[in-house]
């Protein structure tokens, strides 16, 4: 029984009226479609958790940890009527979501608000208990079937196609940019990791076994054919490095005369921001700065969050204004300069194992669309420096300046 069929025999009717009585002002329809989306909205967010070995590592430690906390939600048919317990319900599920749903909770409330029509505290709740009853489900699965990290990515991902499948209408065309879940499109990013199940299976079986000859020289042909290409590759490498050493040896002579000054890895983006260009920037915030007080602002940005994050005593949770990065006027195109700062910031994540953030873009207009583009612009950058996309949640935030704000969720 997969995820969905467990959760539609807990979500039945029975539930969502009982949910309905809890929140008066929001129809039952609206309730009903909010039930749905949370359901299908997380299940995609556990799916793309699985694409990453080390994701999958902290959410089974996650879902072993919470699975005594959460057990408290199979009596909500029968508490729902006691206020503290729903109050309990709202705080623990948004703790869940928060931990097993980095950066989720406040695009995931937005979303469901604007598809189901729930108000503010319908979505809360409705996401709340959702939540609950997912972890409970699926941390019982992994405790039960004794699912190490392979099992649990192999059990996550065979509900790709299912839910697409299943997904309400309208939902994944506003799912997918909303919480940023664009690699769930590549099914071929979530097949099954049949290689390492297998290896496991065989683990303990007798090493009689012989390859068959056929194999055997096919690896063998495969082996050499990749020694001839790795000899040839070094002979090009070798004559081109020889040619360029030639044609400038008159400027090598210098390099070698005296060590060369190492530059400072904190300030190693500044030069390559002097190069852009006025007509790029905001004339009202950028370009009647002086350059001396201009360079200083754009060391300044990435500088004071490498310095939030090494001082362990700070409290995860503060924003930076990125002036920095800065976008061409009244579109989501970055300007050259900025591409660096974010490369910086992407050094900085890898650092920080742990450290997520949430990017916020705005815009003179405060057209959604266009903040939207514009904070999966910065999105995309980090994605090309190998950041994983579970780390980074990217937002519209209204009308502002022609930079985003990044906040550290987490640190």
């Amino acid at each position: 029984m997969n995820l969905f069929e467990e959760l539609e025999n807990i979500l039945d009717q029975d539930l969502i009226e009982k949910l309905s009585s809890v929140l008066p002002n929001d129809k039952p329809e609206a309730i009903a479609l909010a039930v749905k989306a949370v359901e299908h909205t997380l299940v995609a967010g556990l799916i793309r958790r699985s694409g990453s070995e080390m994701s999958s590592g902290m959410l089974l430690n996650q879902l072993r940890d919470n699975n005594p906390k959460v057990n408290f939600i199979k009596n909500f048919k029968t508490e729902y009527t006691d206020k503290e317990y729903i109050d309990k319900c709202t705080v623990e599920g948004s703790k869940i979501i928060s931990q097993i749903f980095p950066a989720y909770k406040s695009p995931l409330l937005s979303l469901i608000s604007g598809f189901a029509g729930t108000s503010k505290s319908g979505s809360v709740l409705v996401s709340s208990v959702v939540g609950l009853i997912l972890t409970d489900i699926l941390s019982t699965k992994a405790i039960i079937n004794k699912y190490d990290k392979t099992a649990l990515i192999n059990f996550l991902r065979e509900h790709h196609e299912v839910l697409f499948e299943r997904m309400p209408e309208g939902l994944n065309e506003k799912m997918i940019p909303a919480l940023g879940l664009q690699e769930l499109t590549n099914a071929k990013s979530f097949q099954i990791k049949k290689l390492e199940a297998q290896k496991n299976s065989m683990q303990g079986e007798s090493d009689d076994s012989t390859v068959p000859e056929e194999a055997e020289a096919e690896e063998g042909g495969t082996f050499l054919n990749k020694k001839v290409l790795v000899a040839l590759l070094g002979l090009v490498l070798l004559g081109g490095g020889g040619y360029f050493a030639w044609i400038n040896q008159d400027q090598l002579k210098g390099v070698f005369s005296s060590k060369a000054e190492e530059p400072d890895p904190e300030l190693a983006f500044a030069d390559s921001l002097n190069n852009i260009k006025a007509d790029t920037l905001k004339v009202d915030t950028l370009v009647v700065q002086k350059a001396d007080s201009l360079q200083a602002s754009k060391i300044s940005d990435f500088v004071a969050l490498k310095s939030y994050m090494s001082n362990a005593s700070e409290a995860q949770g503060k924003t930076f204004d990125f002036s920095t990065i800065q976008y061409i006027d009244d579109t989501f195109e970055l300007t050259e300069g900025s591409l660096t700062v974010i490369d910086s910031v992407a050094t900085l994540m890898k650092t920080y194992g742990r450290m997520q953030i949430k990017i916020t873009a705005y815009s003179e207009s405060g057209n959604t669309q266009l903040n939207n583009k514009r904070a999966f612009a910065v999105k995309k950058q980090l994605l090309k420096n190998g950041i994983e996309g579970i780390k980074i949640d990217a937002a519209s935030g209204g009308k502002g300046e022609n930079f985003p704000e990044i906040k550290v969720v987490t640190k």
